[in-house]
This record gives structure tokens, C-alpha cells and sequence, in this order.
């Protein structure tokens, strides 16, 4: 019962933490251009480079299940998940399957942050193009892309069962 009690105020805090991206500076028209991703609608192509140099982009990453995960440095919820998105990266590290971090945060401020955390997920320093283009107005916004170059599952904000829904969307995939 003390678990059960002790995850329910996590989930609590964690939902009341939840940032939300400042869209003052975009027109509607902005904004409608680029609405949020929907489950069975194409990946949007994109190309980035990782905070170790790592390049990554759609079109290689065809016949992978790609998991994205947009977050920030400075959102409790996003960090306080971290070990949890640790194991899964951990759990599928044998497969076709590959963990992408967007961050808009510059990339002197993750070096900072990997200094005190581990983060096992290929880390994407200052991409607002990709969070633009994926329609992310809220930290943390997860999506899974299948093999097939779909979008498989997408949420925005932090709930309880989010990670056994990442979980499953990539079994379901490979």
C-alpha cells in the first residue's frame, strides 16, 4: 500500500510539473502548419547529429523502430523518468530499435547534465526544427516509429503507464 501511495504522489507531482513549450511567438497559421503527430501518419524526415557526434537521419533509420523522447533539462518530470528510459534502452539494446533524445537545450548545457546523469539514449542537443516539425508543444512528448516509417504510438506529458506503453509499441514492432 506504502508503494502504491508513494507512486500515486509521484505521478501527481510529476503531472504538475509538466512544461509546456512557449508558443507566443508563432501565428496560428504557424502552429496549424505543424499540428502534432497522429498515430499511422508518415515520419517527418529529419537529420540531426547527437551531442558525441553521431549522425542520424529517416532515411537510414528505415527498417528501425525509432523511439523519440523530447524533453529539457530544466522539467522534473523529464528527468525524473531518466533510469526508467534507461532500462528500456537497456531491455531493447540487441534489437533494430534506436533511442533518439531531442533537447532544445544548447549543447554545452547537456555535456553539464551528462556530467551528473546517465542518459542512454543517443542525445539530440538544440532541436527545435525536429520538435517544430513533430508538433511537440509540451515536455515530455514520446513517440515510437515502426519499421514501416509510421508513427506507432505518440503522447504528450508524463502518466504512470507512459514507459509500459512505449514498451509495447515496440514488441509490437519487432
Amino acid at each position: 500500500m506504502r508503494y502504491l501511495m508513494i507512486n500515486l504522489f509521484l505521478v501527481c507531482v510529476i503531472s504538475a510539473n509538466v512544461v509546456a513549450f512557449n508558443n507566443d511567438h508563432k501565428t496560428k497559421e504557424e502552429i496549424a502548419i505543424n499540428p502534432p503527430v497522429s498515430i499511422g501518419s508518415d515520419a517527418i524526415s529529419f537529420s540531426v547529429e547527437s551531442v558525441k557526434g553521431q549522425a542520424f537521419n529517416m532515411d537510414v533509420l528505415k527498417d528501425k523502430v525509432v523511439v523519440m523522447n523530447f524533453w529539457t533539462v530544466d522539467a522534473d518530470p523529464n528527468t525524473m523518468k531518466i533510469k526508467e528510459l534507461n532500462k528500456l534502452a537497456k531491455e531493447y539494446k540487441n534489437e533494430d530499435v534506436v533511442f533518439l533524445a531531442f533537447t532544445k537545450d544548447s549543447d554545452a548545457r547537456v555535456k553539464q547534465f551528462l556530467q551528473t546523469t546517465r542518459f542512454k539514449y543517443h542525445l539530440v542537443p538544440q532541436s527545435e526544427d525536429v520538435m517544430e516539425q513533430y508538433g511537440v508543444s509540451l515536455y515530455p512528448t514520446n513517440i515510437v516509429i515502426g519499421k514501416d516509417s509510421k508513427v506507432k504510438y505518440s503522447s504528450k506529458g508524463l502518466k504512470a503507464t507512459t514507459l509500459d506503453e512505449i514498451s509495447k509499441a515496440i514488441k509490437n514492432q519487432l
